[in-house]
């Protein structure tokens, strides 16, 4: 019988990719320990130890699974460190996660309902190694959660702590404009902005040069910037069937800025 407001999805997310086995024996463990979930793979190739990545991931797709589907999110560079492993309730979505920063951006959409830090090992699989949190302690937690066992159980509630020093845009109402930057690419070299996606956009600029706002993609000037409302919520840089980090030699951290209506 599962929890009230748990459903039997279980969605995966890590930066693990394909080639080590780590996203199928993560599986396994679940599988041995609740056969009636479904496992979903949101994705796996996000970029080695790209918390941020991963945080805009999750923001951008989570809203889109039905309520009481619990996210396993495994991007952690200090696994085996005095991070904490963590178990949140928002937005009536549960969240399996180290505490390093990757939850930072769906806590600021939805209100943190409960924070657990895992600490219960019965909970875990029992391992020689501190390397792999993931197989040993993420995944049985997601399956026992699951299985319809309280986060109250695994652990005590702590507050949630913000880690991410994420960039926020500037509006100039004045002027009529607002400035931003590039936070990622994805796997077309499109780049992903700190501005939210909105109505009301005339044109932008981006590394000194005009870029002109699409509806979509193949409206837009092969040669120069151009800017679109992505499908991440976000204002995106592209050049048409190019790869716009390459060919306008993007990097995290350009300024971007748009122009209003």
């Amino acid at each position: 019988m599962l929890a009230k407001g748990l459903n039997m999805n279980i969605v995966l997310l890590t930066d693990f990719g394909y080639q080590d086995g780590f996203v199928g024996v993560m599986k396994g463990v679940i599988k041995s320990l609740s056969t009636h979930v479904t496992l979903i793979d949101l994705a796996h190739s996000v970029p080695d130890y790209d918390i941020l990545r991963g945080a805009l991931l999750l923001e951008a797709h989570y809203s889109y699974f039905p309520k009481g589907t619990i996210f396993l999110c495994v991007i952690d560079p200090g696994v085996g460190s005095d991070r904490q492993p963590i178990i949140v309730k928002s937005g009536g979505y549960y969240f399996v996660a180290p505490h390093n920063g990757i939850l930072d951006l769906v806590t600021a959409i939805e209100d943190i309902e409960q924070c657990i830090e895992i600490t219960n090992k019965t909970y875990m699989l029992e391992s020689d190694a501190n390397s792999f949190h993931g197989r040993d302690i993420f995944a049985p937690i997601a399956a026992h959660l699951a299985n319809g066992i309280s986060m109250e159980n695994m652990g005590d509630e702590i507050q949630y702590d913000w880690f991410l020093n994420y960039p926020f845009s500037t509006y100039n109402e004045e002027e009529k404009t607002v400035i931003g930057e590039i936070l990622s690419f994805d796997k077309y070299g499109n780049a992903l902005t700190n501005l939210r996606a909105r109505k009301g956009i005339k044109s932008g600029r981006v590394l000194e040069q005009d870029a002109k706002f699409c509806d979509y993609f193949l409206q837009g000037n092969d040669r120069l910037p151009n800017l679109i409302n992505g499908s991440f919520g976000r204002v995106e840089i592209f050049v048409p069937e190019k790869n716009a980090e390459k060919h306008l030699r993007l990097r995290k951290g350009d300024e971007v800025i748009l122009y209003l209506k």
